[in-house]
């Protein structure tokens, strides 16, 4: 049950367009302090059901999103989310987002509102297997070894030693290359 503001589609993103969408992407400013939505105070009525309560708090939301002057950067900040943790939950540049959400439809929307290209990493659909090697990834490089590593994503430690050598890592973060290449390099 996916809601959506009627907002303008934006047109299509060239290269040309690849300063904006970096921008976009990564601002050098907090575009949060802009939100319409940052002193709203939506009010709480208890005669009204939980259910229909929820479905009106986000109709409040959603038209708050109308006019917002930041609305491509909440919707890459939901992205973003999206893309780290494979679920979003609210209101985001008014799409609203449930627990009957398609996540790749909900992607679809905001990557649209964001004015960011298909083949953008934040607009691509990611696999299971890609989710899964970025987590490991992620763990190795904050210094986790493969067995931290099995037990926290759950898997097994072929999974896990496949995908890190899928990335050019060793089990172990102390004496793996890349990694020991990555510190050299940071300052």
């Amino acid at each position: 049950m996916t809601a959506m503001l009627n907002v303008p589609t934006p047109r299509a993103v060239t290269n040309s367009d690849a300063a904006h969408v970096e921008e976009v992407v990564n601002p050098a400013w907090p575009w949060f302090r802009q939100a319409r939505c940052r002193d709203t105070d939506l009010e709480f009525d208890p005669q009204v059901s939980r259910g229909q309560r929820l479905a009106l708090v986000a109709q409040d939301q959603i038209a708050t999103c109308t006019y917002c002057p930041v609305i491509q950067y909440c919707a890459v900040d939901a992205l973003k989310h999206l893309y780290a943790h494979g679920r979003l939950s609210g209101v985001w540049a008014g799409v609203a987002v449930g627990h009957m959400t398609s996540m790749d439809e909900v992607r679809t929307q905001l990557a649209q509102i964001a004015g960011l290209p298909a083949d953008h990493y934040l607009a691509r659909k990611m696999s299971v297997t890609e989710r899964r090697r970025r987590e490991v990834l992620i763990a190795h490089q904050r210094g986790r070894s493969a067995a931290e590593i099995v037990r926290m994503l759950d898997t097994s430690a072929s999974t896990v030693t496949r995908d890190l050598r899928a990335h050019g890592h060793e089990k172990d973060p102390v004496t793996c290359p890349q990694c020991h290449r990555d510190r050299q390099r940071s300052p």
